[in-house]
């Protein structure tokens, strides 16, 4: 009866009223697993948890890997996975992210019975429960699971505090606990040598709840020791709190339990081996209101002070469980979800449900930790985005996303990367615990920063103003040259061999002695690639900015924008099965200027495109298209011109070309090109660089969503990246396409027949453009003729400034395609002179 109570609170939290909230479309379960029932493996990784847009606060389960049958068990970053025990709810997550986790921080679990001759505290293999996943549930700013030893979990959250509401049913209200452990973490499942780690913290206990703070180490960042603060208050006074101590070994827990005591406070320093915790218990009353027990606990980097005047200032207890998950849905509204209306005459739910969830998944990272305590070495008070898990995944279509329709908020992002430049001495292209790692390749920050000026301001024909504001420009100048110029210390890494992971450019010293990478440097394609495409950025902002031009001309950065053809084998020949040859792949290059193609595959990575391959996440022959964004008149010149372009292209697509790996958590079949991994983005709107074929972009998009997007937990085609994969698909499905760090937008094709963007909101220059297919069904899809506020369009791009004026862009549809682009112009490229 209980849980049947729970579960109509619930849909009464989430429904409201009759007619449907936008919060109703957004669906935090969507990513949640993988293809594979009741595993995470190519999966989404999403967070399901309770938070409100960037929140320090994502609340959440946790649960583990350990106990899953052999080939289901993959790390579980986001804290949850379809199958495994809830070893309890923390904190602090990330979402959509691979590889060694981070966080699972400041936790709590329910417990029932009799704990002190049953369970090993310092074991949650002991303790943790399994629960039926088709009972959890998830709105904007709320989670619910019931666990089954009788124990019902409601989430709720505000920016730096949380709601766990605890339902013990029947016999499991007899003996009620709450546990404590402050050396719990998400642990790794792979690479080990940097699983987060317990290092010190302090625990201090009364009846009402208890503070005080941990330190921890390790992560996907590396991250040196962070610590973060801690305050929980019970609604009920418990009838015992007790404190233990217990030997502390990161990957094997002690064989027996320790014994709580009744100390009220707890210390273990750095490196007494020891890790703490504490034991509150109730009993007796077995009424649906005792029966029913609220901690409510916040967290700061600054104090525990600060972390209790977080409830009190955010989760008073004036304020309801269902009056929080309000206040949070009134945020995801107002903030995230409104940005985009949509009037579509058809009614199609499950792409309304698809487009607002990918919405909400883009806003939940990087994660807003301004105001509060800030890093070492930074000044109080001053924008600081952490979580950025990585740029290298974001930067294609998150961050110009952002641009668009979280304005604000994104200005703010902006000053952040600035300011860890500033007080830290490079831009993050990873961050998170509040520490810059890791570089997968280029220095991706250059892009964003690089996009978004060349957007809000030169495109507008601006020297200042513009829709982004509040960024140090100069500051932001400096940063990106920086970046070109000044090679980091070599950090060691234990999946690099060459190190170099945390910050900057780690093999600048051969790229500008060779102007490319060799192979003495692991990942030497990518970053040959990745630099060139980083300097072009610079370039044109730097053109933009007006710099010196004796500065712009010392730097060669206009130069440094072609090197990206050094690493290109003009004579390599690859076969691509019944679609025939093609040659000039980017290549192992040598120091004497030969190319080392023994053994290389362009369709291939014989160690799995990892951090000592050669290419990163993706075989040669998918990274090559998406070598230049800037210049894409001379990829298509180097791949044989238009036709062979359009033909090599399409063979991408076939099934069976590539046998291994480009990343475990991104595979998705056998072609080459990968759906769910950010080096092929670009692939399936690459058909715009040549005039006349904007069509076949538009045929591809829609296959690809249509085949490995829905709107259920299987709903992305691997790890959602911190909002990569979502951002990707929301673009497509309103029609508009970024092409970092250009400041146009390729048009493709919408889903919907009637849609709205409320572009820059709030700030001066919020405007609204209508978006309308004529014609639009499920088999006439093909634009005919374009639109931007009634003047034809004859190209297959329009630019930032277009969009930000234009109040009515309309597609005119029918069921066959239409080269209705030949006759316009190229996508501006530096080769051609027009960018």
């Amino acid at each position: 009866m209980m849980l049947f109570a729970v579960l109509l609170s619930l849909v009464l939290a989430v429904v409201g009223r009759a007619q449907a909230r936008l919060v109703d479309y957004a669906d935090p379960m969507v990513g949640t697993a993988g293809p594979m029932q009741g595993s995470n493996i190519a999966g989404g990784n999403t967070f399901p948890g309770a938070t409100r847009p960037w929140g320090m606060v994502k609340l959440g389960i946790d649960t583990s890997y350990q106990g899953l049958p052999a080939g289901y068990a993959v790390d579980v970053n986001s804290g949850y996975s379809a199958w495994g025990n809830v070893t309890g709810i923390s904190m602090m997550h990330v979402t959509g992210t691979g590889g060694t986790p981070t966080y699972g921080l400041v936790h709590q679990m329910p417990l029932t019975g009799d704990v002190a001759s049953s369970i090993n505290l310092a074991d949650n293999t002991t303790y943790g429960s399994n629960r039926s996943q088709s009972d959890d549930r998830a709105a904007p700013g709320f989670f619910y699971a019931k666990l089954d030893s009788g124990i019902g979990i409601n989430l709720t959250a505000s920016g730096h505090a949380g709601i766990a509401r605890y339902s013990f049913d029947g016999q499991a209200c007899r003996q009620r606990h709450v546990l404590v452990d402050l050396a719990h973490v998400l642990p790794a499942n792979s690479s080990f040598d940097y699983t987060q780690k317990f290092v010190e913290g302090q625990l201090d206990v009364d009846r009402h709840g208890y503070r005080g703070f941990a330190t921890y180490s390790g992560g996907w960042s590396q991250a040196p020791a962070h610590k973060i603060h801690f305050c929980a208050r019970f609604s009920q006074e418990s009838q015992s709190s007790q404190t233990f101590s217990y030997s502390y070994d990161a990957f094997h827990a002690p064989s027996t339990s320790p014994k709580p005591k009744d100390y009220r406070s707890l210390r273990a320093y750095a490196g007494s081996g020891q890790a703490i915790g504490a034991l509150f218990g109730w009993g007796g009353e077995t009424d649906e209101e005792s029966c029913t027990l609220e901690s409510r606990i916040g967290i700061s980097y600054d104090s525990a002070a600060r972390a209790c005047r977080y409830i009190d200032e955010e989760l008073p207890w004036t304020t309801s469980f269902s009056d929080a998950v309000k206040e949070a849905q009134q945020d995801w509204e107002r903030e995230v979800l409104s940005t985009v209306e949509v009037h579509d005459d058809k009614k199609n739910a499950t792409l309304a449900r698809m487009l607002y969830s990918a919405l909400y998944h883009s806003a939940l990272m990087p994660t807003d930790k301004s105001g509060d305590e800030s890093p070492p070495h930074w000044p109080r008070n001053v924008d600081n985005f952490d979580d950025h898990y990585t740029i290298w995944d974001t930067f294609q279509t998150t961050m110009p996303l952002y641009h668009l329709l979280f304005t604000s908020t994104y200005s703010r992002v902006l000053q952040g990367l600035v300011n860890a430049f500033k007080y830290d001495g490079f831009l993050p292209t990873g961050r998170s615990a509040q520490t810059n790692g890791r570089v997968q390749g280029g220095t991706h920050a250059d892009m964003v920063l690089a996009d978004a000026y060349l957007k809000s301001r030169h495109s507008a024909g601006q020297s200042s103003g513009g829709e982004i504001r509040g960024v140090d420009w100069e500051a932001a100048w400096k940063a990106m040259v920086n970046d070109a110029e000044v090679e980091p210390v070599h950090n060691v890494d234990p999946v690099s061999t060459d190190g170099a992971t945390k910050e900057g450019r780690g093999a600048l010293d051969e790229y500008l002695r060779y102007g490319y990478v060799t192979p003495n440097h692991t990942r030497s394609i990518s970053r040959s690639l990745e630099y060139s495409y980083n300097d072009a950025a610079i370039f044109l902002a730097g053109r933009a900015m007006s710099r010196d031009p004796e500065e712009l001309k010392r730097l060669k950065l206009r130069a440094r924008a072609d090197w990206w053809q050094n690493i290109w084998d003009r004579n390599l020949t690859a076969s691509f099965g019944d679609a025939g040859n093609f040659s000039a792949f980017p290549a192992p290059r040598l120091a004497s200027g030969q190319f080392n193609v023994s053994g290389f595959d362009p369709l291939n990575c014989a160690a799995g495109c990892g951090w000592n391959d050669y290419q990163y996440e993706s075989v040669s022959a998918e990274g090559s298209f998406a070598s230049a964004p800037h210049d894409t008149a001379r990829v298509v010149e180097l791949m044989g011109g238009p036709a062979t372009f359009l033909k090599r292209l399409d063979a991408h697509f076939l099934s069976g070309l590539r046998q291994a790996s480009a990343s475990a958590n991104n595979d998705v079949g056998t072609a080459i090109y990968q759906p769910g991994n950010e080096p092929g983005f670009l692939l399936p709107v690459a058909y715009h660089f040549v005039p006349g074929n904007a069509w076949r972009s538009v045929a591809r998009i829609r296959n690809i969503v249509d085949q490995f997007y829905t709107d259920t937990a299987q709903g992305y085609p691997g790890n959602t990246d911190a909002g990569a994969i979502p951002s990707w698909l929301t673009f497509h499905l309103i029609g508009l396409y970024p092409l970092t760090p250009l400041p146009i937008y390729l048009l493709t094709a919408p889903r919907f027949s009637k849609l709205r963007l409320n572009l820059f909101r709030f700030t001066s220059s919020a405007s609204s453009l209508e978006i309308v297919s004529h014609n639009l069904t499920a088999t006439s899809f093909f634009p005919q003729e374009v639109r931007l506020d009634g003047r034809p369009l004859t190209r297959s791009w329009i630019s930032h400034d277009e969009l930000r004026s234009a109040k009515r862009l309309e597609f005119f549809m029918a069921d066959q395609p239409s080269a209705w682009d030949k006759d316009g112009e190229k996508i501006p490229s530096l080769s051609l002179g027009t960018l």
